[in-house]
């Protein structure tokens, strides 16, 4: 499962953060929102909790807008998660740069 922390400007500047990624096992992108000292650590909100939810980068973004905005970068690692995932690759956590060749169209060796 891939999981991307970008900020959550719900409650204002620096008051919370959303965690956004893609499930293999449920087949849908999530994104679950935190504040920032909050009694417990369960997240505010959540989509993406059930199978096939949202099947779509798209479909996230447009979920998410209300919440948080997802940057390039991380629609871009997002675009991809799915298809490194299936190729055998581990998931990604955070925002790493992308390269050119994002070098996944190979399993990896044993």
């Amino acid at each position: 499962m891939s999981r991307y922390t970008v900020p959550c400007e719900t409650w204002g500047p620096g008051m919370g953060e959303a965690v956004v990624g893609w499930d293999p096992r449920r087949a849908t992108y999530f994104a679950q929102t935190y504040e920032y000292g909050a009694v417990d650590d369960a997240p505010t909100y959540a989509i993406g909790l059930t199978f096939e939810e949202i099947p779509t980068v798209v479909e996230l973004v447009v979920q998410a807008y209300a919440f948080t905005e997802i940057d390039d970068d991380t629609i871009a690692a997002l675009l991809e998660d799915p298809a490194r995932e299936a190729a055998g690759y581990p998931p990604r956590l955070g925002v790493q740069p992308l390269s050119e060749d994002s070098g996944f169209t190979d399993a990896p060796g044993p």
